[in-house]
């Protein structure tokens, strides 16, 4: 199941970036010219590489409430966890579902937004050379930077 957030984002985003060769085209009437005096279809700027970059910021989701019992230190460990798999699991999809996105600039911040926990570039060719067995080894190698400090996130600059 995809957060709260992605799903939001790929309902406003659902026909635009579906299709390379839709931008591809809208771009190129954008960078049409008007003709010089004779010349019919002057196209002087043309397309010789297109990317696409998404920047988004999200909240990370609350602790699930089953979890509440728990003694404190378990809460934080299950919550990041969480989080690190929520992220790895969003980005991949949003690659997925938008192929003309070449690289996302995420920050993730704190489920009240006060505090940002997680923020990096993650460029779609990331993914394919990223296959360490834990998902932080993953976010990092794609690009995504975090700090913990006894199974809690520390505050990103």
């Amino acid at each position: 199941m995809l957060p709260g957030f992605l799903r939001a984002f790929r309902q406003r985003l659902s026909g635009l970036l579906s299709t390379p060769l839709r931008i591809e085209r809208h771009v190129a009437r954008a960078l049409r010219l008007r003709s010089r005096g004779g010349i019919h279809k002057d196209n002087a700027l043309r397309i010789h590489t297109l990317a696409a970059r998404l920047q988004i910021v999200c909240s990370a989701r609350k602790g699930h409430p089953w979890n509440v019992d728990l003694p404190v230190e378990k809460q934080n460990e299950l919550f990041v966890r969480q989080c690190l798999e929520d992220v790895d699991e969003g980005v991949t999809s949003v690659f997925r579902r938008f192929p003309t996105v070449d690289e996302i600039d995420l920050t993730v911040v704190t489920p009240d937004g006060g505090t940002k926990i997680m923020t990096g570039i993650v460029r779609r060719d990331s993914l394919t050379s990223a296959r360490q067995s834990s998902v932080g080894m993953r976010l990092m190698t794609m690009g995504m930077q975090y700090r913990l400090n006894d199974y809690r996130f520390d505050a990103m600059p």
